[in-house]
């Protein structure tokens, strides 16, 4: 369907076009006077030749040389006008009217009505309602009366030759006025019908004209909309590459000509490590300027012949469409780590980007278009938990792993609404062995009766967000227990509770210990929260002003895995901490490990001398315990004294102490 069936105004507008008008009713007002004088002109001048032939032939016949003269005279005022080129519009439209009007007269008086001078004075009417409008047709038919009134009088007193009766004159002269008026009023209505014509034509055909115009802005605009859609329909509408589907088509496509010359591709999942924070700290309108700046990146360091897609989210795709060999793996990952080599200008402030990649491979990994991207993503997910900048490749043992996260991942809201998570505790003790605090460590009760580890549910409840939920409930349970313990005149030790990164940079965190300290009655000084060093270091600024907050509150502050993060103690110095926790890591070696020994002595040496405590965790056998007794460690926890128990459990150690080791 073209545009004209659509608008049918357009074939209207292209069928009344101006070249159908006359020219002179296309000129405006004064310039078809203009037209119409100089062609009456040229056609004065033509008749002029024609009518002087008779007219000397009358002359040398009758002997009547003023006829002759008075001819002659008009004649060549006829020329004078014609070639008169300084003559202003307005003098020449008189000009013709005086000189027919004045022929006219003296027909009139010479030869009486019956002559053609009254044909010449109706045409002077005429001409005079052309040029001057109805003023000017009353005008001529005043000059009229005038000239045949004073015809009359002459001819009445004998000044005339002629003898024509003066009654019938009278009647002659009132005949031509009476034409005069008659063709001088219907040419004026005649003229002004004309020019309302014109000016409605005109006026159509600039309404016309901008319709035409919208049109084509439509049609334009209709155009780039479906450009745009069907842009959109393959693209991603903020980084503008291909999306989900048209990678899935280009993949498909590919794997066609791969199986036919026994070709190896690879798709390769990219995605942003911590990215959610930028949105968080920056807003949204940063991120989105990040994913833009990553497609670019990602597009300019592969090939033509590799496409790059957004998935969705913070993940785009790689399609290599030229793999030597499996070998090539790490080569891929390295090129691909180097478009976030350079940091991210955001607001002023450069920020630093990693991201995690899962790769898979064609034909060992998948068949198809779909199971290919699929196993690429499974690899991604599972290269996410290794840590930011990580990579995997795809195999199946990794595959059943991430099905199983992803059944976890869907238990967990149902866990969570049935209240199925629920503290255990793992003792503190001091040097004699007594127990000085307890640290609650979540578990996830099956409805089987079974235990669900942390290491098994920690991930999912992290990816998918209901790490927050989960924190709130088991710090809540622990608070009410340990609240309780006081109350049954059980020692009133201090109760940790694990804070995520996700619960620390939660705008709701202080709140919410505000509010569970008092409903369960618990003071704050008997709660002491442990921190990972990597989740204040993430932003520092932000995590001194938090720490604060919580300091105000009474809590205590211990920073949990010290020295396996990038932290240091010259940051440390400015933490409002109380006390450092030492990981297994650093208490496994020891004693034999001599380097293990003195980093560890120093460690709490230093600790101690910046007035914090020092609580070793992860303490196995006694030799540890000696040697971390020996340096002055001053709490211990690990299996060498108890392992997490529930709460029941903790209570009856708790009353009756575990006894020294």
């Amino acid at each position: 369907m073209n545009i004209e069936q659509i608008h049918p105004s357009r074939a209207l507008l292209r069928g009344f076009s101006e070249n159908d008008t006359p020219a002179f009713l296309s000129d405006s007002t004064e310039g078809y006077r203009l037209r119409i004088a100089k062609g009456l002109l040229r056609l004065c001048l033509f008749l002029g030749i024609i009518l002087l032939a008779p007219v000397f032939f009358f002359v040398f016949h009758d002997g009547d040389y003023w006829f002759l003269a008075v001819s002659c005279s008009a004649y060549a005022a006829m020329v004078a006008l014609h070639f008169a080129k300084s003559l202003r519009e307005r003098t020449l439209y008189f000009g013709i009217i005086a000189v027919l009007f004045l022929l006219g007269a003296y027909l009139i008086g010479r030869f009486g009505s019956v002559s053609t001078g009254e044909t010449w004075i109706c045409a002077a009417t005429m001409l005079a309602t052309v040029f001057f409008g109805i003023r000017g047709a009353v005008m001529a038919c005043l000059a009229q009366a005038l000239v045949l009134g004073g015809i009359e009088a002459a001819q009445a007193l004998g000044a005339l030759s002629w003898s024509e009766a003066p009654l019938l004159f009278a009647m002659a002269a009132i005949d031509g006025i009476g034409l005069g008026i008659i063709t001088g009023v219907a040419q004026y209505y005649l003229i002004g019908g004309l020019r309302r014509s014109i000016e409605a034509r005109g006026k159509l055909a600039s309404e016309l004209s901008l319709r035409e115009a919208e049109l084509d802005r439509e049609s334009a605009s209709r155009h780039d909309a479906e450009r745009r859609a069907d842009f959109l329909e393959s693209h991603d509408p903020l980084t503008r590459l291909p999306n989900r589907e048209s990678f899935e088509l280009e993949l498909a496509r590919a794997l066609e000509a791969a199986a036919g010359r026994g070709r190896i591709l690879g798709v390769m999942a990219v995605g942003l490590d911590r990215f959610k924070r930028i949105g968080e700290t920056h807003g949204p309108d940063a991120g989105d300027a990040v994913l833009v700046e990553i497609g670019v990146r990602l597009a300019r360091w592969f090939r033509n012949d590799d496409v790059v897609a957004r998935s969705g989210g913070d993940v785009f795709l790689v399609l290599l469409s030229d793999v030597k060999s499996p070998e090539d793996a790490k080569d891929i990952i390295d090129k691909s780590r180097r478009a976030f080599d350079r940091s991210f200008s955001i607001g002023g402030s450069e920020i630093g980007l990693s991201a995690s990649f899962g790769l898979a491979l064609y034909p060992n990994d998948g068949q198809g278009a779909e199971g290919l991207i699929r196993a690429a993503e499974a690899a991604l997910q599972l290269s996410k938990n290794d840590g930011p900048g990580s990579y995997r490749l795809y195999d199946a043992d990794l595959h059943s792993r991430l099905i199983a996260m992803t059944l976890i991942e869907h238990e967990l809201r149902g866990a969570l609404s049935s209240e199925a998570f629920l503290p255990w505790y793992q003792p503190k003790v001091d040097i004699l062995g007594r127990i000085v605090g307890a640290e609650a460590l979540a578990r996830w009760r099956l409805p089987g009766g079974g235990m669900r580890q942390p290491v098994d549910f920690i991930p999912a409840a992290e990816r998918s967000g209901f790490i927050g939920d989960l924190g709130r409930i088991v710090l809540a349970k622990a608070c009410a227990a340990a609240a309780a313990w006081g109350r049954m005149g059980l020692e009133p030790i201090p109760i940790s509770v694990n804070l995520s990164p996700y619960q620390f940079r939660s705008d709701a965190l202080v709140p919410d210990i505000r509010r569970i300290l008092n409903a369960t009655g618990l003071p704050a000084s008997r709660l002491d929260l442990e921190i990972t060093e990597s989740g204040i270091m993430d932003d520092l600024p932000g995590a001194i002003e938090k720490l604060a907050e919580l300091k105000a509150l009474g809590c205590t502050i211990s920073i949990d895995d010290f020295g396996t993060g990038y932290s240091s103690f010259a940051a440390l110095r400015d933490f409002p901490v109380d006390s450092v926790k030492l990981p297994q890591s650093f208490i496994e070696p020891l004693p034999r490990d001599r380097r293990a020994s003195t980093i560890t002595g120093a460690v709490i040496d230093l600790a101690h001398k910046l007035c914090f405590s020092v609580v070793a965790e992860g303490v196995e056998n006694a030799e540890q315990f000696a040697w971390l007794g020996a340096a002055s460690c001053d709490q211990y926890q690990g299996f060498l004294f108890a392992r997490p128990m529930p709460g029941e459990i903790f209570e009856a150690a708790l009353a009756g102490g575990l006894g020294r080791p």
